[in-house]
């Protein structure tokens, strides 16, 4: 058994190509892999021996509770092996972080447990949205978790750009019925999009594709009011990409 340490190695996006030698070397070195990562570990690139070793963080995650809670849950799990002196590792999505709340849990829970704690950096979901758009970022963007979005939605202001991240984990408003569909679950952020930048503005979703899932890559451009329209599984590890109003410059 080793030091008692935490390792979060960012995987980037597309899994295993954006896998780096030392985000792989730290997974062969650790105790336990924890993971939040759908694609099977088999696809990893990892030995027979590392793929043992791997346990799925969702499969603990329960359906009557908010994702906050769960992740608070599996914040202390890791913690409390780590502190039992195992090298845990956390593997997640992306650059570990941008906008992953286990990730940020578990650096201030480290911090007050005094178990040492270090990052491995992966290619970023931004790195590839903004490449798939086509888009220069210079002008500004405002990036926001949609659930985020909605929440803050009152200080945004049309003028700047806003890249909405996890648009498929839209949590249901409390106003929203249980029994209405997906479709209705997305009217709180349509009505916020379009209270803020108009009915006919066109936004873009956009997704990396993903080799390992099997997932095709788009980027649809549409008018706000036909993203209810969008069924789940198209919605799932997608982004929104919603420019900025235009301005009509006075000559």
């Amino acid at each position: 058994m080793t030091q008692s340490r935490v390792s979060i190695v960012g995987a980037g996006i597309k899994i295993p190509d954006h896998m780096t030698i030392e985000g792989l070397s730290v997974l062969q070195s650790c105790d336990e892999v924890w993971t939040v990562l759908q694609e099977s570990p088999q696809t990893w690139s990892l030995t027979k021996n590392c793929t043992a070793k791997v346990h799925k963080l969702t499969d603990d995650y329960s359906s009557n509770e908010r994702r906050s809670v769960n992740y608070q849950y599996a914040v202390q799990r890791m913690v409390n092996r780590a502190l039992q002196g195992y090298h845990i590792c956390y593997l997640t999505y992306g650059n570990p972080t941008y906008f992953d709340s286990v990730c940020a849990g578990l650096i201030e829970q480290c911090e007050i447990s005094q178990v040492y704690c270090k990052i491995y950096a992966g290619v970023s979901s931004f790195d590839l949205v903004f490449n798939d758009l086509e888009k220069d970022t210079a002008p500004g963007v405002l990036v926001l978790e949609v659930n985020r979005f909605l929440a803050e939605q009152k200080s945004v202001s049309p003028d700047v750009s806003v890249l909405l991240t996890q648009v498929g984990l839209l949590e249901r408003s409390i106003h929203t019925p249980a029994s209405a569909t997906y479709g209705g679950k997305l009217a709180p952020l349509v009505d916020a999009i379009t209270d803020l930048f108009g009915s006919e503005h066109q936004v873009s979703l956009v997704r990396s594709t993903n080799r390992a899932s099997g997932e095709n890559g788009f980027v649809k451009s549409m008018p706000i009011e036909h993203l209810s329209r969008m069924s789940e599984g198209f919605l799932l590890g997608s982004s929104l990409f919603v420019p900025a109003r235009k301005t009509h410059s006075k000559h």
